[in-house]
């Protein structure tokens, strides 16, 4: 009775299954969304809109929308009608030969910023250009926001103390840190939950001062419970806090097409403020802003272009520079993150002789969240973001087919020493994951690795499977490390894939560490490795074609691959690297017998 019972109540949830239609063209937000005729129109409505388990977006072919995708839990995004042709892919036409061929345009995401308009550049200087300055209206004050008392939360082995003190309605809130913490989320200071309007800016005022002057790199704007979405995103924050009395602000970009009631500020400290560190804080008020501006809203990891009559394989990329001072040649720019601004060296506006000129700031696509579960993406293409394509920490059943990937990464992560690092991957499963696929999709021009399995939590990674996809011109095709010796890698599999011309993409001329391989691993200390890589091509790379940063390349199962590389005599060229041989490398053959790996494969002449 109670299987038959089980079996009703399945039918009933599919039967109440919904599907919903977007058209970036014809649709309006206005329409039920549940038909062609009456499709969506905008990302906004589809990220607002309570989906239940069982329903499926449908994105029309050969329409482009600019924003993220956020998506839920039991749901499906997918495609419907025709699209033009589209000639862009690499296909294999023969031993170390390859084609351009064509497909029906797909569903295409933006992240990216169009700055192909003359009007939204000025001249600053010779040879220096910047893009007009954002304007700020303040609406009025946010009264649910100010009031609200500051707590604080730390976990991990962060150790701090919170006190309050107030005179005459004013309220100081003075932190003593006895632990820093290793991690920045391992202390939060916390303003929640509180009323957040619709596709509004809040400005958050505050004096400060610490006993030791630190940088406050993570500030958010976010949602107050599970699972902790976020709501928007911070234009502006302090550089840094110093050791007197000063006055500070904050500014945030909400993100949500509707209003929220459960939103959240929290200030990320864990790691910056240093053992026995005071930090005094003083709020002095939220107010409503309309933010005008492009809205980079994080920081530009690359612009890409293309000239006027150039075909799509004719993109290229600016060169991303640090400071003012370093913009000296043409298509140098930099990101100044105070002002909002790009700054460009161009004798002419720099929008003049191009087709496209696209900023691409460190937002993910393709946004699964914290724990998304049973989500299934196929047939969509998404481009020019600064950071991930698609990313997701904890995820179980999910399914990434039929998807294209390009102009992926090139943000700043972080600046340890005098080189800043930059990052970006075309689609990254972080810490735990069950049961995830993604097969037939096409990566190309992607900073890092066109796909990867990492994280430093103690975390199980089980049942994934990558197969059958295309990698070309990305600095790597796949990557894992698990630094956490707690951590367990259960049957994660690369098979099937075509990985040509690693390396030769935009980022490598950039990037300060080049490490253009096919197969990339770093810190991999889990207590369980079982991993495989088989049935794959792995053809010409820059640097190598496996690359270990750890001794445990023979655990892994490699067999019944193909590699190839240009060159004279390429079987005896050193293209196999891990910890313990020659830092140079070691040849194919030196690499089957140390390994006892690819026993089956061939070095393809």
């Amino acid at each position: 009775m109670i299987y038959r019972i089980l079996a009703m109540l399945l039918c009933a949830s599919v039967a109440m299954a919904e599907t919903y239609y977007v058209d970036a063209t014809h649709g309006s937000d206005a329409n039920a969304g549940t038909s062609e005729n009456a499709a969506w129109q905008t990302l906004d409505k589809v990220n607002s809109f309570a989906f239940q388990p069982g329903d499926t977006v449908r994105f029309k072919s050969g329409e482009v929308w600019r924003g993220s995708l956020q998506c839920r839990s039991g749901v499906t995004y997918t495609r419907y009608g025709k699209g033009p042709e589209v000639f862009w892919k690499i296909a294999k036409k023969g031993p170390g030969k390859y084609e351009t061929v064509g497909e029906e345009a797909k569903p295409l995401i933006l992240r990216s910023v169009d700055l192909c308009r003359p009007e939204r550049w000025e001249k600053v200087g010779d040879h220096l250009w910047a893009t007009q300055p954002p304007k700020i209206t303040t609406l009025g004050p946010a009264p649910e926001i100010a009031p609200n008392d500051w707590t604080l939360y730390c976990e991990g082995d962060a150790k701090a103390k919170l006190s309050k003190t107030e005179e005459n309605g004013v309220k100081e809130f003075t932190l003593h840190v006895e632990k820093s913490g290793t991690k920045s989320t391992f202390m939060q200071l916390t303003n929640a939950p509180f009323r957040l309007p619709g596709n509004k800016g809040l400005r958050l005022k505050f004096r400060a001062k610490a006993t030791h002057p630190f940088k406050m790199e993570h500030v958010s704007l976010m949602q107050t419970r599970k699972p902790w979405r976020s709501y928007g995103f911070c234009v502006r924050s302090p550089e840094k806090i110093t050791d007197t009395w000063a006055d500070y602000e904050v500014l945030f970009q909400s993100g949500m097409f509707d209003e929220k009631t459960d939103g959240r500020i929290s200030f990320f400290i864990g790691g910056s403020l240093p053992e026995g560190c005071v930090f005094s804080f003083l709020p002095m008020g939220v107010e409503l802003v309309e933010y005008d501006s492009l809205r980079f809203m994080a920081d530009v990891g690359n612009i890409i272009l293309l000239k006027k009559g150039g075909k799509p394989t004719e993109r290229f990329a600016a060169w991303k520079r640090w400071s003012l001072e370093e913009l000296k040649a043409p298509n140098d720019f930099f990101h100044d993150r105070e002002s909002d601004r790009i700054y460009y060296y161009s004798e002419n506006n720099p929008a003049e002789g191009l087709a496209e000129m696209e900023a691409a700031p460190r937002i993910g696509i393709l946004q699964l969240g914290g724990g998304a579960k049973d989500v299934t993406i196929d047939g969509l293409a998404v481009a020019n973001t600064g950071a991930h394509g698609c990313s997701g920490t904890s995820s179980e059943n999910i399914v990434v087919r039929n998807c294209d990937f390009y102009w992926i990464g090139g943000s700043h992560l972080y600046t340890r020493g005098p080189i800043p690092t930059r990052y970006g991957n075309g689609i990254e499963f972080w810490c735990a994951c069950k049961n995830n696929l993604v097969e037939n999709c096409y990566f190309t021009e992607v900073y890092d690795t066109a796909m990867t399995n990492q994280g430093p939590d103690a975390c199980l990674a089980e049942n994934c499977i990558w197969r059958n996809n295309t990698i070309f011109r990305c600095e790597q095709a796949y990557e894992i490390w698990f630094s956490n010796p707690e951590s367990c890698v259960r049957n994660i599999v690369f098979e099937g894939n075509l990985c040509v011309d690693t390396g030769l993409g935009w980022s490598h001329a950039q990037r300060p560490n080049k490490n253009a391989t096919h197969l990339l691993a770093y810190r991999l200390e889990s207590k369980e490795l079982d991993l495989h890589y088989r049935n794959n091509r792995l053809d010409t790379a820059v640097n190598t074609m496996i690359w270990y940063f750890n001794p445990r390349l023979g655990e892994v199962h490699s067999d019944h691959n193909v590699f190839r590389q240009d060159g004279e005599a390429p079987e005896s060229q050193r293209l196999f690297r891990w910890a313990g041989v020659d830092k140079e490398g070691v040849t194919f053959e030196e690499y089957r017998r140390a390994t006892g790996n690819d026993a089956h494969s061939v070095f393809e002449k």
